[in-house]
């Protein structure tokens, strides 16, 4: 029952509408709270799989060894025949190679050569040092000039004329 405008009283009136459901809250994470996998499993709870045509479960043999294990037998690799092509070269290694911590390089040059090889190109000229070649830090441009020449050399435009030196008596 309720009261109208007019202030009778009425019966309770019937609707054919349906009640509006109150809103939900929101199930979304908040900014501090978001994790990538936790919102992957919010949406679905598996990513989707598809397949085309039967699926078939393929079991791994029990029976393969572990690769630190596996052990081939020697009559496969001692009695089978080996072939190749071209000539066979076989390297000589040397007897006396020193250990990696033993390492020193003027004694196992003497193990894998008499003298280490030498090489070059053009023609060896014999360059022998002055005796007095002075160090780096004693140069001297007056005193190198002795070192290498008597006298540092001279040069002149002209004709080269024998001077008399003045004798010194009289006239």
């Amino acid at each position: 029952m309720g009261l109208i405008v007019s202030g009778k009283d009425t019966p309770p009136a019937l609707s054919l509408h349906g009640r509006a459901k109150e809103p939900k809250a929101e199930n979304f994470p908040a900014p501090g709270d978001y994790n990538p996998d936790k919102a992957e499993k919010a949406i679905h709870d598996n990513a989707p799989r598809y397949t085309f045509g039967l699926k078939t479960n393929v079991e791994k043999p029990v029976d393969t060894p572990a690769p630190n294990v596996y052990n081939i037998p020697e009559t496969v690799t001692h009695d089978t025949p080996k072939y190749s092509f071209g000539a066979k070269y076989q390297l000589e290694k040397p007897l006396d190679t020193p250990a990696p911590n033993e390492y020193n390089v003027p004694k196992s040059e003497k193990v894998l050569h008499d003298q280490a090889p030498k090489y070059s190109f053009g023609v060896k000229t014999d360059l022998q040092k002055p005796s007095n070649t002075p160090a780096p830090n004693e140069y001297n441009v007056p005193k190198s000039e002795k070192v290498l020449h008597d006298q540092a050399p001279k040069y002149s435009f002209g004709v080269k004329t024998d001077l008399q030196k003045p004798s010194d008596t009289p006239g």
